[in-house]
């Protein structure tokens, strides 16, 4: 039965539907939001989509700034490990009812993504004279070094050929440098006498930032550990176990700002696979590791001999035994040497046996 709420959008469902506004006397720009909230208690989601109307006869211009090359799937955000490079796709399409000219796209933030389009730039490069209605010119450009995020806003002007009107437009994307995390791993063995060893592994993934993020936190099993000694029921916050990988996934982990998270499972050893086990924990954002621990255990447990044993009379026994032996021994040889000086006096001085 589908235990689904009604009212809810489920996992890779899409609804479409279409709308009008009537007596339209301007051009104007549309924009559509959505908002969800997910059925696990999250904080909420939303997404923003916009579309010019445009009145007949009227110019008018679009750009596109995103970090993949189909905007339309583009999510308006890049996540850049510290030094490294961001990369845009640009897209500038002329949505009015008039050529345009003069299509000059600047950024202050990332200067290589600034260039006209059509002729007039002052430059000798050679560019067409004008914008064609419902053209598009796309091109990709890079910010290098890039060490803290940014919000990068990109902006169009363009001017009518018909009648010197100008048009602009501005699109903003999101570049983000996450800060690292804090990642702990401890163990804790329990010895079943000396048959096997239980390890309680524990997690610890520590957001020192003032930003929420959402993480995704793989612990990579030592080679030797196999789906058969993994407790996998006792994996915690819904990590998922990859066999293929022998790793423990905790994928799309929320956290918000100056949050700390426990995540832990368990590991039985038996005494012929008894050794050294090496775990390592990498977390990723979007990609960019911000976080790493190496863990080292050496899974042990002492035999049950008779000497070494649950059972205090099994250590008590022996040890008085040895403390008599030791005792008869030093007893012994005092007798053996008082003999000895009594033959001596016996004999004159001489000392026989």
């Amino acid at each position: 039965a589908d235990s689904t709420p009604v009212g809810v959008l489920k996992v890779d469902q899409s609804v479409t539907y279409s709308c009008q506004d009537t007596n339209v006397t301007e051009s104007y720009t549309n924009v559509a939001e959505v908002v969800g909230t997910p059925i696990d208690g999250r904080s909420p989601v939303e997404d923003e989509d916009d579309s010019e109307v445009v009145l007949a006869g009227t110019p008018a211009i679009r750009v596109q700034k995103s970090e993949v090359e189909n905007h339309s799937v583009a999510q308006d955000t890049q996540t850049v490990e510290k030094g490294g490079t961001a990369t845009f796709y640009i897209k500038v399409t002329n949505i009015g009812a008039v050529a345009l000219e003069n299509v000059n796209v600047t950024d202050p933030l990332a200067l290589s993504c600034a260039r006209y389009l059509t002729e007039d730039d002052g430059t000798s490069e050679t560019l067409q004279v004008s914008l064609a209605i419902g053209e598009s010119k796309s091109f990709t450009c890079t910010q290098t070094s890039v060490n803290s995020g940014f919000v990068n806003v990109v902006t169009v002007t363009a001017k009518s050929v018909d009648t010197d009107e100008v048009v602009t437009d501005d699109d903003p994307t999101t570049v983000v440098v996450p800060g690292n995390v804090t990642v702990t791993k401890t163990s804790a063995p329990t010895c079943e006498a000396d048959t096997s060893a239980t390890v309680v592994y524990t997690v610890t993934v520590a957001n020192p930032t003032s930003d929420s993020r959402v993480l995704e936190i793989t612990d990579i099993l030592d080679e030797k550990v196999d789906g058969d000694m993994l407790n996998v029921s006792s994996i915690t916050s819904g990590g998922v176990y990859n066999a293929d990988l022998n790793q423990i996934v905790w994928a799309n982990t929320s956290m918000t700002a100056n949050e700390t998270k426990t995540f832990t499972y368990s590991v039985t050893v038996q005494n012929a696979d008894f050794g050294t086990y090496v775990n390592t924990v990498i977390v990723k954002q979007d990609g960019i590791e911000v976080g790493r621990a190496v863990h080292t255990v050496n899974v042990m447990c002492l035999p049950a001999t008779g000497i070494l044993g649950d059972d205090t009379n099994r250590i008590i026994f022996p040890v008085i035994a040895i403390i008599a032996g030791i005792t008869f021994f030093a007893l012994g040889g005092h007798i053996y040497v008082g003999n000895l000086i009594s033959k001596r006096k016996t004999n004159g001085g001489i000392l026989t046996d």
